[in-house]
C-alpha cells in the first residue's frame, strides 16, 4: 500500500496502481429483480439441479464469477489492457483498452468461453469500466434466491470497479428489456489481500456441488 501511495504521487498511472493485486470478496448487495413477464416465466424454468453451466465447467456470467463466497481475483494492469484473473473456474480474461474497439468489434475477453460476449475496456477517472454485449442468451447468476436470473442476447452490461483505501467496489449493471423492467443493480466489495490464488481445476466427475 505504502508503495501504491508513492507511485501515485508522481504518476498519472495511479489509478491503475491501486487496481493492481489480489482481492477477496466480503461483501454482496442487490437491488430487486424487476423482472418482467417473460423473465419471471424463464426464471421459473431455471433448474439449479441441471442447469447450471458451473456443472459443465462454464461460468455463467461474470456477476456469478464475482459473487462466488469465498472468491478471489487477481488484477494486473497495462498500457494497452488489462488483465483479470477469477479464482473461480480459473477463468483469465484479457480486455482491450484500445478506444477504437466497440462491443461489436472487441475479441471475447474470454476466448475460451465465447458465450460471455464481448467487452471493452476503459478508464474513467480512477475507475476501471468494463461494457459488455453479444452475449448469448443464459443466465446471470446460479445462486441462493437469484438462481436461474434470466439473460438474453439483447443484454448489455457495464462493470464500473472502484478502489478506496483497501475496498475494490464492482458495480455491476445489467440492461436487457427482454426479462427486466429496468436495470438489474448488483455490488461485490473486496478487500486487498497477499494471499495468492488457488487453481481451481473444474473436474466434470465432480462438478454437483458448485452450484450450491
Amino acid at each position: 500500500v505504502v508503495v501504491i501511495s508513492m507511485l501515485c504521487a508522481v504518476s498519472a498511472a495511479c489509478a491503475e496502481a491501486q487496481l493492481d493485486g489480489v482481492w477477496k470478496l466480503s461483501k454482496l448487495t442487490a437491488e430487486d429483480n424487476n423482472l418482467t413477464a417473460a423473465g419471471a416465466a424463464k426464471m421459473a424454468e431455471y433448474d439449479y439441479m441441471t442447469d447450471d453451466p458451473a456443472l459443465q465447467c462454464s461460468p455463467a456470467s461474470f456477476t456469478r464469477i464475482v459473487f462466488t463466497p469465498q472468491t478471489y481475483l487477481e488484477i494486473r494492469t497495462f498500457a494497452e489492457h488489462v488483465e483479470i484473473d477469477y479464482e473461480f473456474l480459473d477463468v483469465k480474461r484479457s480486455l482491450s483498452l484500445d478506444s477504437t474497439l466497440t462491443t461489436e468489434t472487441a475479441p471475447h475477453s474470454v476466448p475460451d468461453h465465447p458465450h460471455l460476449g464481448r467487452s471493452i475496456a476503459r478508464f474513467e477517472g480512477d475507475d476501471l469500466v468494463i461494457e459488455t454485449a453479444g452475449y448469448e442468451p443464459g443466465v446471470v447468476s446460479t445462486l441462493t434466491a437469484k438462481a436461474g436470473l434470466p439473460r438474453s442476447a439483447n443484454m448489455w452490461t457495464e462493470e464500473r470497479f472502484s478502489v478506496s483505501g483497501n475496498t475494490l467496489s464492482i458495480l455491476l449493471t445489467h440492461i436487457d428489456p427482454v426479462y427486466y423492467e429496468k436495470p438489474l443493480v448488483m455490488q461485490a466489495d473486496y478487500v486487498r489481500t497477499d494471499e495468492e490464488l488457488l487453481e481451481f481445476g473444474c473436474d466434470l466427475e465432480d462438478a454437483d456441488h458448485y452450484n450450491e
